[in-house]
């Protein structure tokens, strides 16, 4: 579960043309509730700046880890960003 939301720095021509819509990351969480891995699952069209400032976002985001059987467990979460100017 993420525990707070992403800081995402929009790259200034982005907020200029008021880019907006979804972005989906897909993270690796690790026991201790760090990402170890992502990729961006579906991004913005033509907007690869956008796209890698959710991704560095998400990536210093803080989750808090899945359990199996009371221990925690890596996993795979997706993390759905609204792209806002």
């Amino acid at each position: 579960m993420l525990l707070g939301t992403p800081r995402v720095n929009y790259p200034a021509m982005a907020r200029q043309q008021h880019v907006s819509g979804k972005v989906v990351v897909l993270v690796l969480v690790d026991e201790e509730g760090r990402v170890v891995e992502s990729r961006v699952q579906q991004g913005l069209a033509n907007q690869a700046a956008v796209n890698e400032a959710v991704l560095e976002g998400v990536r210093s985001a803080k989750f808090r880890a899945a359990t199996k059987n009371g221990t925690a467990v890596k996993m795979w979460r997706p993390v759905i960003v609204d792209v806002k100017p």
